[in-house]
């Protein structure tokens, strides 16, 4: 028998994990249990584990995680959800040859349009790939000196600007008559409001 020697030396975390949905959080305390009992933690199942796990899958109660993380629930949630997933992906393979078994008796229509639509849809079945649509993607690269002449000559053609030199007075005389400009415009409007 193994035993579970605990580090005490470790700071146990702060945060609490977010789980999406109680799939999940069963999914993971069923999970946290089979160690538990692999590493020798005797796990029973007993009638108030299966009820609640029942009730859980119908909807009839919302658990709390720490009512999820009970072992014998957990055990049986993961059982439970385990066949679950497993039916599913049967039934979905049933449905796949049930639809292609389909397709095949539509070859044999005397109608060539449906004969033609279901062999084209046969082929696009992903095992048989006849038909499967690909797109193809090329990605050229181009050295630093290729695109930066490229970009100035795309940029040059939308920017045919001379640049002019402005003294520095001329840019204060500019900003100063603005400034009158304003004022006067301000002078004016308060006259208007009296």
């Amino acid at each position: 028998m193994e035993f579970l020697n605990v580090d005490t030396s470790v700071d146990m975390p702060k945060s609490h994990h977010r789980y999406k949905d109680t799939y999940e959080k069963a999914k993971v305390a069923c999970q946290t249990a089979m160690t538990l009992n692999d590493k020798g933690m005797p796990i029973t199942i007993d009638e108030e584990d299966e009820l609640f796990a029942q009730d859980i899958l119908k909807n009839k109660v919302q658990p709390k995680t720490k009512e999820i993380f009970r072992p014998g629930s957990a055990i049986k949630l993961g059982a439970i959800l385990t066949e679950y997933d497993t039916q599913i992906a049967r039934d979905a393979a049933q449905l796949r040859t049930v639809a292609t078994n389909k397709l095949i008796e539509m070859m044999d229509d005397p109608d060539p349009k449906i004969k033609l639509r279901a062999v084209e849809l046969i082929g696009k079945i992903a095992d048989v790939g006849l038909f499967a649509e690909r797109t193809e993607i090329t990605i050229g690269t181009r050295s630093t000196e290729e695109l930066e002449k490229e970009l100035h000559k795309i940029v040059g053609d939308y920017v045919d600007v001379e640049a002019k030199e402005v003294a520095e007075t001329e840019e204060l005389e500019e900003l100063e008559e603005l400034e009158e400009i304003e004022e006067a415009e301000e002078i004016e409007e308060a006259k208007a409001t009296e």
